[in-house]
């Protein structure tokens, strides 16, 4: 990004982002959000030359570093803030917006003066540089908010373990949590397969992404299997018609030539060894960069939120939307090049 900042004129203050050279503007992200998107400031584009300046009216609202300074958090309070945050994330992916371009620091996420609802920053630039991610967002909430003591804090405990102790952090990992804080019991409560944290309905058996085992009376054989592998995965799916995945798919890394048989039902992809099935050794790679799921006989690839962007056969992929991977597929981790394939 060329220049990035608050700007304050009289008794107004405006957030103005100015690109790089090159850098295009989305347009149709633009005029999405330029038409009025709950919890998106619109902003207001002036295009001169190669550059773009993009001004984001903040009047009436604070940003939310300054709220938790000037604030104590009672219990509901707390929860309405995470529920904006979540419904705004998902308003987001529901739009096909990227969420990597969502300013995520505390100083940049804005809170509405009288009925402190939150409110993004969203730049629809090309190419883009991130500002964190929302698990971040969320630490930023904890390291600075003071809590009512005149209630339970133990709610507070709950929140770090949630947004820390999981590798596989998903924005849904919190709705269950920010249901019960709130004490919002009217709708049914997010069902999340234990494994994984991603959705599940109630009627799945098995986790429709990772292959868990969600209810012990359909455990394959009678025996408690966690993390169901790919010969059971076979024989149940067999068993229940929904079809076999072929009989052998692997991946081919191009940078080294070594070949990575897929034998799970979910194959993780990144540069931090410790938690990934197969390291790829590039510092343009995220630490958990992507995945590769087998699901009901086919096999998807899915981005993680990665920095720097997945690709398949060319096109960048959202991030956590699952793209079928057919036979000599050509895929892209940032810059690191692989090859799928499938008998």
């Amino acid at each position: 990004m060329g220049k990035e900042q608050f700007v304050y004129k009289k008794k107004n203050r405006t957030f103005e982002i100015t690109s790089y050279p090159g850098q295009e503007l989305n347009r149709r992200e633009y005029f999405e959000l330029s038409k009025g998107i709950a919890g998106y400031i619109a902003p207001i584009a002036t295009e001169k030359k190669n550059v773009t300046d993009l001004v984001y009216h903040t009047a009436g609202t604070v940003t939310l570093h300054e709220f938790l300074e000037q604030t104590v958090l009672s219990k509901r309070l707390f929860a309405g803030i995470l529920s904006d945050i979540i419904t705004n994330i998902e308003t987001a992916d529901s739009r096909h917006f990227n969420r990597n371009l969502i300013r995520y620091s505390i100083d940049k996420v804005l809170v509405d003066c009288i009925n402190n609802h939150i409110w993004f920053i969203y730049v629809p630039f090309q190419p883009y540089l991130s500002d964190g991610d929302v698990r971040e967002l969320l630490n930023s909430i904890l390291k600075h908010a003071c809590f009512d003591q005149s209630e339970d804090i133990s709610y507070v405990y709950e929140y770090a373990d949630i947004i820390n102790s999981d590798v596989n952090f998903s924005v849904y990992s919190l709705e269950n949590f920010v249901r019960k804080l709130s004490g919002d019991y009217t709708g049914n409560p997010v069902t999340l397969c234990k494994n994984c944290h991603s959705k599940v309905e109630d009627s799945d058996a098995i986790c429709p992404i990772c292959g868990y085992v969600l209810r012990e009376e359909t455990v394959i054989n009678n025996e408690e299997n966690p993390a169901v592998g790919m010969d059971d995965y076979i024989r149940y799916n067999s068993t229940s018609g929904r079809g076999q995945p072929p009989l052998r798919a692997w991946i081919e890394d191009e940078s080294t030539g070594v070949s990575i048989e897929i034998k799970k039902c979910v194959l993780s992809l990144g540069k931090l060894s410790e938690v990934v099935d197969y390291c790829v050794c590039n510092t343009a790679v995220s630490r958990k960069h992507a995945e590769i799921i087998c699901e009901n006989g086919f096999y998807y690839l899915v981005d993680l939120n990665s920095l720097n962007g997945t690709f398949l056969n060319g096109r960048r992929l959202r991030s956590g939307v699952k793209e079928p991977l057919s036979n000599n597929d050509k895929f892209v981790l940032a810059n690191h090049n692989f090859i799928f394939h499938s008998i």
